[in-house]
């Protein structure tokens, strides 16, 4: 028939593209209650600031049960998370912790860079930490109140956790 002459073009479909960033969205401003936005990229982290959403990742059929799963993550975090404990976590590092790094790692540099040296080495890990189990937290809770979604978290987990080498790790 006529149909099969006519050849389908490479790349991206932009109406398919647009109407996967739409319903992603969607879905951010369902799981947060909020008119909040989100912008694509295909490149480096997925994450939050709190007032907006960044979703770094394909959006091509295969990958957007992933891509919404990273979204709803994304999303709970604004409504789940206190962004003022990471803002405030450089106040709650006791000083015989930090006394303790600069002892161990920093003793050979100039006294006025020890303190700050000290403690940007323990944020860091403290928010790597804190970041983890928070991200458990909060994919848990939307798991369980918001069963409908949980074929999104399944294809998030697949996609970027269920590794053989993750597991034997």
């Amino acid at each position: 028939g006529f149909d099969d002459e006519v050849e389908k073009p490479k790349g991206k479909d932009p109406v398919k593209l647009s109407g996967y960033r739409r319903a992603i969205g969607n879905f951010v401003r369902i799981v947060t209650g909020q008119p909040i936005p989100v912008r694509f990229t295909e490149a480096g982290d997925s994450y939050t600031d709190g007032k907006s959403v960044t979703i770094s990742a394909s959006l091509k059929d295969k990958d957007f049960d992933p891509a919404v799963g990273l979204a709803l993550h994304e999303g709970s975090h604004i409504k789940l998370t206190d962004f003022n404990v990471m803002k405030d976590l450089e106040n709650r590092i006791p000083t015989w912790l930090i006394n303790m790094i600069q002892e161990k790692y920093y003793s050979g540099r100039p006294e006025e860079d020890q303190e700050w040296l000290a403690k940007n080495y323990i944020q860091k890990y403290v928010r790597d930490l804190l970041n983890i189990v928070e991200d458990r937290r909060i994919d848990n809770y939307v798991y369980k109140a918001a069963p409908g979604y949980r074929g999104y978290y399944e294809a998030l987990y697949d996609k970027y956790f269920n590794a053989k080498i993750v597991d034997k790790g």
